[in-house]
């Protein structure tokens, strides 16, 4: 096709420049060069097809890897079912049963607690997840259009409950924590704090939203790295809930310092001291304060436990009902086995016969249906 081609050219050359065999020999010498150019291409390219064919025709990239795949049988089903249900149960014990709790509701007075030991806020009927910053992204002041630090809505409704919890009607308050109520990573990477080791002046151009008492970096005076984007209880109250009725960690338990609270929160009395800031009666909710153990699952869920004890029910109810229909209309484990077996020597054979396909694929002959059903033919009376 390539030299068709360079010959028309040199025809069309020689009938333009007949009258000069100079230029003549100049278009023979070109017409001479597209013919090696084109050769050498072609050449390139037939290298480069059986190259890729070679990389190409491998088992990985043509799908020939050996596979293999379970088959189900009752003898493998049923068990596994029956399982799955028995040891969901003891889990209902884990975050049911074991996990102790104390719950009072303050919404309307102040009242006394005992009982073991996390420290945990409770909300009913509060909408947290609204994700929009107007109308709390800027503030009209005296002096201008400012930014509102933090924005948002949700930043805006933060709660600012503050505790004392004392043991025995003493001075001496209980011991507990913001360490180690956020993970790691909200600090490390999720908030930041703006540069410079001044707050109060890198939020200078900003102002608080509407509804908070305190600006930004003033909401722990006691702990200086507690301030700003990184303060622990804005960091856990940013972390929106799905529903209305939701849980806050608020503080841990110290049991290091004092040997008192090493095994956790003794029995006892204990009064706890509420300083009630956030309003819930606006929007008919309610607010608790919640003392609880936790096991290795966590602290007390009970949509969890219930939702162990409804797949144990379901598990072991679908259980039984495999059990009596294979009882009553299964197929011996035998014949099972046998029919398996035939099963892997199909498919073996299925496989050897492809590769012989692949093999003589430009020969045009090879009839692979037809092949196809001789084989099953052949292994359907091998095995009976």
């Amino acid at each position: 096709m390539y030299e068709r081609q360079c010959l028309e050219v040199l025809e069309e050359v020689s009938l333009s420049y007949s009258g000069e065999i100079v230029h003549f020999g100049a278009a023979l010498i070109y017409s001479a060069k597209c013919i090696a150019l084109l050769t050498w291409v072609s050449i390139t390219f037939h290298l480069c097809n059986a190259l890729m064919g070679q990389l190409t025709d491998t088992k990985l990239r043509q799908q020939k890897l050996p596979a293999w795949q379970p088959i189900l049988t009752a003898s493998t089903v049923i068990p596994t079912i029956f399982g799955i249900g028995i040891t969901h149960i003891p889990k209902v014990e884990i975050t049911i049963v074991i996990v102790k709790e104390s719950i009072t509701d303050y919404t309307s007075c102040n009242v006394s607690s005992h009982g073991p030991c996390e420290f945990v806020i409770k909300l009913d009927s509060d909408f947290q997840n609204v994700g929009d910053c107007d109308p709390y992204a800027y503030l009209n002041t005296s002096s201008g259009l400012k930014i509102i630090a933090p924005c948002g809505a949700v930043a805006n409704s933060m709660f600012n409950d503050s505790f004392t919890l004392y043991r025995n009607s003493s001075n001496d308050s209980v011991p507990w924590t913001y360490k180690g109520v956020v993970w790691p990573v909200d600090k490390d990477r999720k908030y930041r704090n703006p540069p410079g080791k001044d707050l109060k002046q890198a939020f200078a151009k900003t102002v608080k939203p509407p509804n908070w008492q305190k600006a930004i970096y003033e909401l722990d005076p006691d702990h200086a790295d507690n301030n700003g984007f990184l303060n622990t209880d804005f960091i856990v109250w940013m972390r929106t809930a799905a529903l209305p009725d939701f849980r806050k960690l608020y503080r841990i338990l110290v049991r290091y310092k004092n040997t008192l609270y090493k095994n956790g929160l003794p029995a006892g009395t204990y009064k706890l001291v509420i300083q009630s800031n956030y309003p819930v009666t606006v929007f008919g909710g309610r607010k608790y304060f919640i003392i609880s153990t936790t096991s290795w699952a966590g602290g007390k869920n009970t949509f969890l436990g219930i939702a162990y004890i409804i797949v144990s029910g379901i598990c072991i109810m679908l259980g039984s009902v495999f059990l009596l229909i294979h009882l009553k209309f299964g197929t011996p484990s035998d014949e099972v086995g046998s029919i398996s077996q035939i099963s892997r020597s199909i498919t073996n054979r299925l496989w050897q016969w492809q590769s012989l396909a692949h093999l003589s694929k430009n020969s045009g002959t090879f009839e692979w249906h037809a092949m196809k059903a001789k084989i099953i033919g052949k292994i359907g009376l091998e095995n009976g």
